[in-house]
């Protein structure tokens, strides 16, 4: 049940098509050429290998729009089963419901939300994230996808008022507002477009009810999976995780978003030896020991990230879960 922050290998794929529509050769990903094989539904790569592969892209294209030139020219016979499932959505609605809840399946470092209001509607994403990893081209790709998929699949352009992004701004705006016609905004608290409700009610012409409803089955049992299945405790612990960044999960939060009642997933819990409060720890902890291998983030600022006001009860939190203090871990 390791934690790790990872992202559908299928990032790779609209990569390698985007050097592959240019005839670049794919020695010039020095490092990472093996990657490049390593795709499909079971695989998943770590967040900082994706956002490594897309800056090392950036240095040497020049292309400072990366990320979103890679959605314009998405490829969708490349698609992986999360894509599949909303392109056969009945309408965009539908479609944004299906990625919400679903996508943390394949991408375990995205949180995806979705807020519909009468006159406009809020779509984010925003990526769990260790803060030394520069990740603008992903988060820039992630907005350019959604707005790339529903004028291509809607035969309508998206009708965006804004678009946010959480990193700051780099470069000029200027590309950006052109291709997805409304203003763009740096430095916000998520990444998100915003577009007039009523678009929620347009079809898709990729629709294909059959096919929605068989990959809506496949994913229900993702979320529901075998009580003997260890993914089944990995697909808690970063669930705990992923609302943990927003609001304080309880059982019944944790159950409704894979699809459970409270009482069923207290059973399947108990059916492993756990009581759901020794998974929120073990959650915590896997998630302490991540930032600790993985980042130069201070005790101090672990201690913040994972809901402690002081670096006090984080260390004895830490203690209590691996009998020795957290620094003792980050130097071996």
């Amino acid at each position: 049940m390791d934690f790790e922050l990872s992202l559908s290998s299928y990032f790779i794929n609209y990569i390698r098509d985007y050097l592959l529509d240019r005839e670049l050769d794919f020695s010039l990903l020095d490092g990472f050429e093996d990657l490049l094989g390593q795709t499909g539904d079971d695989f998943h790569i770590p967040v900082s290998t994706i956002a490594e592969f897309y800056n090392k892209l950036v240095t040497i294209t020049g292309n400072e729009n990366l990320g979103m030139d890679t959605a314009r020219g998405f490829h969708f016979e490349s698609s992986g089963l999360i894509v599949l499932l909303m392109l056969s959505a009945p309408t965009v609605e539908q479609s944004i419901k299906a990625l919400v809840q679903h996508d943390r399946h394949f991408d375990s470092a995205i949180d995806v939300g979705l807020d519909i209001q009468a006159t406009h509607t809020t779509v984010s994403t925003s990526l769990i994230n260790p803060t030394n990893i520069k990740i603008d081209q992903i988060n820039e790709y992630l907005m350019a996808f959604l707005h790339a998929a529903f004028t291509k699949s809607t035969r309508k352009p998206t009708p965006l008022k804004e678009v946010w992004f959480e990193h700051a701004a780099y470069k000029s705006a200027g590309p950006l507002e052109e291709f997805f016609g409304c203003p763009v905004l740096f430095s916000q608290k998520t990444n998100c477009i915003i577009f007039n409700s009523q678009y929620l009610r347009e079809k898709l012409y990729s629709a294909n009810p059959s096919l929605f409803e068989l990959l809506s089955q496949m994913m229900r049992g993702f979320s529901v999976g075998d009580s003997g299945d260890s993914k089944f405790m990995a697909a808690i612990c970063r669930e705990i995780i992923r609302q943990s960044k927003s609001d304080t999960p309880n059982i019944d939060s944790v159950a409704s978003s894979m699809a459970l009642s409270g009482r069923t997933l207290r059973r399947r819990l108990a059916d492993h030896g756990y009581t759901f409060q020794e998974v929120k720890n073990l959650a915590r902890e896997k998630k302490a020991k991540y930032f600790l291998e993985h980042t130069n983030m201070t005790l101090l600022e672990i201690a913040y990230e994972l809901g402690y006001s002081e670096l006090s009860a984080f260390s004895r939190a830490y203690r209590s879960w691996t009998g020795e203090p957290p620094q003792v871990f980050r130097d071996s």
